[in-house]
Formats: C-alpha cells, structure tokens, sequence
C-alpha cells in the first residue's frame, strides 16, 4: 500500500509533524503535565493546590483558552487584581500586581512570567476568589460571595482541556539579559 497515494499532500505533512513531535517528547524526557480539576470545588482547604507551587527558579504558567472565551479570562484576571487591590495586606496587593497575564500575539494562549513564582500564595482563580470571601463579615472581604460567583463564572470552562500548564525552568548560559549583545547595540 503507497501512502504517499492515500493522503493529500497537506495531511502527509501534519501526520509527519504529529509523529516528529511525538517522538520527540517520547525520547527526549519532555513532559508537560497539565493541570486538571480546577473547578469551584477546588476552594475546600483539604484540596492540594496544583497551582501554589514550593518552587525557586523561574516558571511560567500557561493557559489556553477557547477562542469565544479571551474576553472573559482576561476580565476574569482584571477582577482578581482589583480585588486583592482591596487587601490591607502590602504583601496580597503587591501579589495582585504580579498576576498580569500577557497574550501571545495570533493565539488563545496567555503566559504568566514567575520568577520566582510565590510560595506563599497560589495562582489559582478558583482559590483567590473564594479563599478571600470573608462569609461572616462580607464587607471585610476582598470579594463577596456574589462577586466571586460572577468572576468564577468567567474561569470555569474558558480554557481548552489541558489548557492549564506550569512549566519549570532552569536557567543556563551564565550572565544575565543585561550583558547581551544584541547585533547593533551600543
């Protein structure tokens, strides 16, 4: 059987695309290990947090998210850094200052930039929101019940299956940005 006759030419090289980056992954130690169960559930304090991370080096935090969702995840993360904004704590405010997602141009994927991420707090939505509703006092809370709920609204199924990823750098070459010498730099 010729398989260069049973595929059109575009296909034969997404089918050859897919196998490389398998194999790829498959023999070179690459993992992404996404990030699953994040849902309002996922508030109750005896849950591990998959998204507070007890990490020293630089990490970025990856969401992809369905096309007909961008506007909600992005009013989503201006929501939580208005109402951390609220704390009275310099440590929580200075946290929501950090949580600024940036857009890859052309895609639904959104990075975050850790370095170092927070060990003290976590990134995720589902547990800024409703870790910092205070149910007895509402009006000393960073976000009453009914915000949270509508903020949350915006999260849950805005991103694509697996479309939550932390990966963990390490840094190599020595030096720093700062000596680089960029080709026609002064």
């Amino acid at each position: 059987m010729k398989v260069s006759g049973f595929l059109p030419v575009s296909s034969r090289r997404a089918m050859i695309a897919v196998g490389v980056a398998t194999l790829f992954f498959a023999t070179s130690g690459a993992s992404v290990q996404p990030v699953v169960g994040l849902t309002q559930e996922a508030a109750k304090p005896a849950d591990v947090d998959p998204l507070k991370f007890d990490y020293d080096g630089p990490m970025i935090l990856l969401y992809q998210i369905k096309k007909e969702r961008v506007k909600d995840f992005e009013d989503l993360w201006t929501g939580i850094r208005a109402g951390l904004a609220k704390s009275p704590k310099p440590d929580v405010k200075a946290f929501g200052e950090t949580l600024q997602p940036m857009k890859v141009q052309g895609a639904e994927l959104y990075v975050f930039r850790l370095d170092p991420p927070s060990k003290t707090f976590t990134y995720n939505p589902t547990k800024l929101l409703y870790d910092n509703v205070n149910y007895e006092k509402p009006a000393e809370g960073l976000f009453t019940r009914a915000e949270a709920d509508e903020l949350f609204k915006k999260f849950d199924g805005s991103f694509v299956p697996n479309g939550i990823q932390p990966w963990k750098l390490e840094k190599v070459g020595g030096g720093s940005l700062g000596a680089l010498a960029l080709p026609g730099a002064r």
